[in-house]
Parts: C-alpha cells; structure tokens; sequence
C-alpha cells in the first residue's frame, strides 16, 4: 500500500462507537483501537458531549432527568480526559493508494501469487442459490463451453512470467464444475510442474464433490491438492438449494464421496480438504453445528459464507415467507461459555467466531490514526490471485468473474484499468470510509460495490451497516469473555486469518 499525497488539516471528527455486555458498557476507540469500560452516564451522554463540546454548561444536566447533575458532571470529566488524551476525535482519515500505474505495473510484472483457471462453465449441479444457475435475472447461465488445452497452456505461461519473484507457485482450477474436465486438468498439472521446474508448486480444486471418482481421489492425493467441498449441512439444509441439473438431491453423493475418501486417504483427508458451507435463508445454526461435530466432518476447517443476495431478489423468490435464521445467539453463548471455562469449542463454532476475535486480540494498540488506511478489503488486481476465464480474459478473482477485465493472456494485465478501478473505488469510498469508525475492520472490496453500471457508492453502502453491526457485535463478545476469564482467549494465538 502507497501513500497518498500528504492530507491537508481538518476539523476533527467522532471516531468512536459504543457497545455493551451483559454486565457493562464500552466504547471502542478508533483512534487508539482501546475498548474504554465506561459508566452508564457516559454511555448515554457521550454523543452530546462530543456533538456540543465536553466545555459546554449547558451539558452539566441531563435534560430528561435521567442523571443527577453530578453524575453528568463526572461523565463530562470522563469523556473530555479520553479526547485531552487524543481519543474519541481525529480528522478523516485518508485511503491509501497502491501507487502509479508504474508501479503497479512493476508488481503484477513478476510478483503474482496465484493463478485461478476457469476449466469449463458448465456444472452438473444447479443451485439454486448460484447466479450461474439461470434463475437470476440477467446472470448468465451454465454453458457447454471449456477453456481448450492452447489457451489453459498459454495462462500457464503467462503466469510463470509474472510470478517469478514469487517463491513458491498457485494454480486453482474453478468451474462451473472443474472435475467435468478432468482430463484437461491433469494436463495443466503436467505442463505447469514442467515449467515450474524445482520452484514448489501447490495446487487447488475446487469443487461440488459429486465427481470423485477414485480415479480422480487417487490422482488428487498423488499430486497433494488442497481440495476445497461444498457442503451446506445435512440432508435437509443441503438438498433444499444444492441440487443436480434436472433437481435431484446432491448430499448423498457429497457424503459418500468424502466418506470413502477419509477411508482410504485418513491422512489427506485430515490435512489437505476445507469445507465451503453456504448459509441459506431461515438455516438453524444448531443443526448445522450437530451435523458439524459428527465423525466425518468434525476436524475439518470449515468457510461459512452467507448468500450475496444485496437486492434480495433470491430472498423474495426462495424464502417467501421471510423465514429468519434460527440459533445464532444460543451458539454465540455456547462459544462464550466454552471458551470462558476452557473447553475447546467445536469446530463450527470456531468457524463462526474465532478468526474476528483473533483480530481484535492482535489489533495494534496506538496513540493517534494512522495518516493513511487501506480502502477496506480490497487487493492490488491481479497480485495476491488473479482468475482467467475460458476466453483468456484476465479478471481480478473468480468472485469477479465475467463482470470485471483486468487485461488478456495475450495483451497482458491492463495497468490503466486497474488504476482506475482502484481509485473509483477510493473515490466513492472516501467520503463514508475515511469517517467510520469501522474503517481498520472493514472488509468490503470490489466485489460488494459493484452495481448495474459499475463500481458505485449506492451499493457498497448497502453492505455497511451489516459490517458495522457485525464488529460490534464481535466487540460485545470479546470484551464479555475477558469480563469472566482474562487468560480465556490466549489460545487465539495460533488463530490464522486472511
């Protein structure tokens, strides 16, 4: 990340906000990144007292009678020495860049990390859930088109050139369902271990789980995939959207598939596969974690990502009678209690909650803001990965698949466009970002902006308050376990998170 020219003096701003436990209110910094255990005087009164000046007389009384004049004295006291000592306030903050297109340039040259491949687009599944499935609106949908063996060989080559200060190499195959092609994947292998030469190479799949056959098992473990499946939950939750072309039900096959596989290869198994769970409308959080802590899946890592429905339109046609998601609070509170007494949390439940309070325990502690911070989640395009699709066209990942170019196998990575999305997204970005007190949690990239016409402000403001609520509530959790054990979250040490 590069700094931007250097920012001009302005006003200072609230860069705070409050939560509470159940025994007590807090605010965070945003400044310092401190939790300030705070009175509830101080928690009601503080926007006013920041809003009108903590020097106002006017403030030295409660005007609804909630507080005695003293008590909103002392409250007043409290929150003027937090802002003496350089809390609370800050001028905006700016977003950082990733630099001119030169340098750009020079990164993505010989510095790209990973390799993506769109195999084919079709799939033998259709979910309901998946904008390629041809029940969402102008999605378009699986096709019967493959990336042929010249273009798979020539991505090949042209991530080789750009990867060759890198000291070990990615290749991921993505589909549609890559292993429909499993054929022309075995032939990447091959020709990317022959120009990788002795630079270590690691290759990942993934995939619907349908397909492993144990020709394709036995070819996997030889070859040390990371081996990312698609498993939603039991029966009931994953059959209702994971279904095959035509509607029968997919978790029959999943299951025995991963089955025979932790029979043969216990070892791989245990080490090289992760589960994608997607979380539909109205799912209950302690189903999924029973069917979590069974003997199959138990020890897997797991991904929990939500459906990306911003105009809710899969809500309204798959979940007609707004069936809301059930258990949450009640894992929330398992979670809490487990790791306050010291037991080891299942591994659903580690899923959900560890890797945020990991990062709040590891946040750096610091007297004032940073000059510049990073525009949310956001990458350099095309550096940490980079997916290129059937026709050779360069996209930043496979999240941004068909809706985003960033340049051509043949032509090359297009340094202008990528700068000018970088600074669109800084741009409609600014305004909201560098006043939230979020903005060193947020994690919204390209991916959750990206409207109709484009990049645009209206929809990645859509996504805000969710992540806003969603950190707070992180806050509230962190903060009411070490209320009860302040030794209880060490173990968050060895936490890995991207």
């Amino acid at each position: 990340m590069v700094s931007s020219p250097k920012r001009v003096p302005t006003r200072k701003i609230p860069l705070y906000t409050r939560f509470s436990t159940a025994h007590n209110r807090y605010l965070y910094d945003a400044v310092s990144q401190s939790f300030l255990q705070i009175s509830p005087a101080v928690y009601d009164l503080v926007d006013d007292f920041i809003a009108h000046g903590c020097e106002s007389e006017r403030l030295t009384r409660d005007g609804n009678g909630r507080y005695e004049a003293a008590v909103v004295e002392e409250a007043r006291r409290e929150v003027q020495e937090a802002a003496n000592e350089g809390m609370l306030l800050s001028e905006p903050a700016e977003l950082g860049s990733f630099g001119s297109m030169i340098d750009i340039e020079k990164t993505l040259r010989k510095h790209c990390h990973q390799i993506v491949l769109e195999m084919t687009r079709s799939c033998n599944l259709r979910c309901r859930y998946c904008i390629f499935s041809g029940l969402h609106g102008d999605y378009p949908a699986h096709a019967d088109r493959h990336m042929p063996r010249e273009r798979i060989e020539e991505a090949i080559r042209f991530y080789m050139v750009h990867s060759r200060e890198e000291e070990q190499l990615a290749v991921s195959f993505y589909g549609g369902e890559p292993l429909l092609r499993f054929a022309e994947m075995k032939h990447a292998v091959w020709y990317a271990k022959r120009l990788a030469g002795e630079k270590p190479i690691h290759f990942n799949l993934t995939t619907n789980g349908t397909l492993l056959m144990p020709e394709v098992v036995d070819y996997l473990v030889n070859n040390d995939f990371f081996l990312a499946v698609s498993l939603d939950g039991p029966a009931i939750v994953h059959d209702r959207f994971r279904v095959f072309d035509g509607g029968a039900p997919t978790h029959a096959a999943v299951v025995g598939a991963l089955s025979r596989l932790k029979e043969q290869y216990p070892e791989y198994y245990r080490t090289r596969l992760l589960l994608n769970v997607v979380l539909g409308p109205g799912v209950d959080f302690e189903q999924l974690e029973a069917f979590f802590s069974e003997a199959l899946t138990c020890d897997l890592p797991l991904t929990i990502t939500g459906i990306d429905d911003p105009d809710g339109e899969f809500e309204q046609q798959f979940n007609p009678e707004n069936e809301i998601s059930r258990g949450f609070e009640k894992l929330e509170e398992r979670y809490r209690q487990n790791v306050v007494e010291g037991v080891k949390p299942s591994r659903f439940l580690r899923s959900l909650f560890d890797a945020n309070l990991a990062k709040i325990q590891r946040r750096p502690i610091s007297t004032n803001l940073p000059e510049f911070i990073h525009p949310n989640g956001i990458c350099l395009p095309g550096k940490r990965r980079f997916f290129v699709d059937i026709d050779g066209e360069i996209h930043p990942c496979e999240k941004l698949a068909r809706t985003m170019p960033i340049g051509t196998i043949r032509d090359g990575f297009d340094t202008a466009k990528i700068a000018e999305y970088v600074e669109i997204y800084r741009g409609i970005s600014k305004e909201d970002c560098s006043r939230c007190w979020a903005m060193r949690w947020c994690t919204l990239c390209f991916k959750s902006a990206l409207g109709n016409e484009g990049l645009d402000a209206a929809t990645k403001h859509g996504y805000c308050e969710n992540v806003k609520s969603s950190w707070k509530r992180a806050f509230a959790l962190y903060c009411s376990i070490l209320e009860q054990n302040s030794e209880a979250l060490n173990f968050l040490k060895s936490v890995t998170f991207s």
